[in-house]
């Protein structure tokens, strides 16, 4: 699976893709970085059980959790009256989606093999094939074989996801200039 570094910059890619103008762009900025990383803490139910990995890749990985997501924004931006509560909506929710998007073009070693994207509907798991990312290993973090492994791995996502993001930055300060 991708590393949040990847994520992050995916939800970077996404937010200077169609920024509009400065106002709020900070915190807007969070919030689409905040969402293309929210399917992974599902680690954290397995942190407080003491197995990390329990519960990661399970239904928050799947397109029914990123339609679930999606009519939650809509009601919290609907309800707190949101200027563009569609907007934000679209945004937030593509965001989500490029967690499923990432992890999907991201090598899996298993035991079970890829992303349960229809969970719980189905529970065929779907990875890329060839994928695109490393898998960022979670076993012996403080080894030096793991640390250069995760090393490769987010140095190949941000020689990937880096340039596009840094372009749409470059553009956007560019545009603003105007």
């Amino acid at each position: 699976m991708a590393s949040p570094v990847a994520h992050s910059l995916a939800g970077a890619i996404l937010f200077f893709a169609v920024r509009r103008d400065d106002s709020g762009s900070h915190r807007e900025l969070l919030w689409i970085v905040l969402a293309a990383n929210l399917a992974d803490l599902d680690f954290i139910p397995g942190i407080l059980v003491g197995e990390p990995g329990l519960f990661h890749r399970a239904f928050s990985h799947s397109i029914p959790a990123a339609l679930l997501f999606a009519m939650i924004v809509y009601t919290v931006c609907w309800w707190g009256r949101h200027r563009q509560p569609v907007r934000m909506t679209m945004l937030l929710s593509a965001a989500y989606a490029s967690q499923l998007l990432l992890d999907w073009l991201s090598f899996d070693p298993g035991p079970v093999v890829g992303i349960p994207l229809f969970l719980p509907f189905s529970q065929e798991h779907f990875m890329a094939d060839p994928t695109v990312f490393l898998n960022i290993e979670r076993t012996g973090l403080f080894s030096w074989s793991v640390i250069l492994h995760n090393f490769k791995a987010v140095l190949l996502e941000v020689l990937i996801l880096g340039p596009p993001a840094a372009l749409l930055w470059l553009w956007q300060k560019r545009a603003g200039r105007r």
